[in-house]
């Protein structure tokens, strides 16, 4: 599983979701640039799972509305820091071609478009929770619970699956880059 900085990718896909099955969220959101290399072909060991994340911070919960949602996801399709991860049940569509800050076109949870009143839990590595890489929106969300940081999240989730494919991608759709 290959990760990407500018684009979803398999890995990030993949890590997401972990946090949502491990912590029961709503919804996964990682930053790019904590995922530090892909995953081999074939059986993962626990070292490439750890050398993937080597943080030790904490993975955070935080209560999230519709809204702050749209502001991080606005300031992920600025690619500052990379392009956002997410798990399957966003589905994103922005136009990288369009004024920074006004790329996002839709945002849907479970096929349903969601409205700046929503409320969702959202797990996050515990360095964005508190504004890392710009995300400035999540020092305004309260940190409900915190958790293990995401190696040791991922290496329980894969004794708990065993063998885990490859998740779906089309999570985030780039109008422009279709064109």
């Amino acid at each position: 599983l290959n990760r990407k900085y500018f684009d979803e990718s398999d890995l990030g896909n993949l890590l997401a979701d972990v946090c949502v099955d491990m912590i029961d969220a709503d919804i996964g959101m990682l930053n790019p640039g904590g995922i530090r290399k892909d995953f081999p072909q074939g059986d993962i060991e626990v070292a490439d799972i750890l050398d993937t994340n080597p943080f030790v911070d904490p993975i955070a919960v935080v209560v999230a509305s519709g809204a702050q949602i749209r502001e991080a996801l606005e300031q992920s399709a600025t690619h500052l820091r990379g392009l956002m991860q997410i798990s399957a049940a966003l589905q994103v569509v922005y136009d990288s071609s369009k004024p920074e800050r006004e790329r996002i076109i839709s945002i849907k949870y479970n096929g349903e478009e969601i409205a700046d009143t929503d409320s969702f839990n959202i797990c996050v590595p515990g360095i964005i929770a508190k504004g890392g890489d710009h995300y400035d929106v999540f020092t305004e969300m309260d940190i409900v619970s915190e958790h293990d940081p995401l190696g040791d999240m991922t290496i329980a989730y894969f004794r708990k699956h065993g063998a885990v494919p490859t998740p779906k991608a089309g999570r985030q759709v780039d109008l422009a880059a279709s064109n």
